[in-house]
């Protein structure tokens, strides 16, 4: 029985296929959120340390060599993400009781979210809070592709919208 020829050992470059750089980054912020209608303990207001992993991506390399400067990456978020979280209380700004709390604890304290502070809602929050900054500053060709948010150090929530487009 003779061998079969599966063509070049080597895959020859397709043209078509488009590169990509990821710039993955993480960064940490201490908060309490309270879940509104949710009948476990996390009902009482309780804080976490969280850590948020963002990833962006290019085709091309700016003239150094990289997407973005980590540094830069890491103000946009201290500027537009820790000041809005870290060391607040992050509430449902619909819950009567939040409303209530936000009369007693005053507004620096309170970070108000238009829907439940889960992992899931708040890493769409930083993803809509980062999509407008990313277009202000002119960072052309990078896109945003990923929010991730951890809990606890197993628990996380990721959100992306490109997943949910048609094509």
């Amino acid at each position: 029985m003779g061998l079969i020829d599966l063509g070049p050992v080597f895959p020859v470059e397709d043209k078509s296929m488009k590169r990509a750089y990821f710039l993955t980054s993480e960064f940490k912020f201490d908060a309490a959120h309270r879940l509104s209608n949710y009948q476990g303990k996390c009902k009482r207001i309780h804080g976490h340390t969280y850590k948020v992993i963002i990833t962006i991506q290019s085709s091309k390399l700016n003239n150094w060599g990289a997407v973005m400067d980590f540094g830069d990456l890491k103000k946009i978020f201290k500027n537009h993400i820790d000041l809005k979280y870290d060391h607040k209380t992050i509430l449902w700004a619909q819950d009567k009781k939040n409303q209530a709390l936000g009369k007693v604890m005053g507004r620096d304290w309170i970070t108000w979210m238009d829907s439940n502070p889960t992992a899931e809602n708040m890493a769409r929050d930083i993803w809509e809070d980062l999509i407008p900054v990313f277009k202000q500053r002119d960072l052309k060709g990078v896109k945003l592709i990923s929010v991730t948010i951890y809990e606890t150090a197993t628990n996380a929530a990721t959100y992306r919208e490109d997943w949910c487009q048609k094509k």
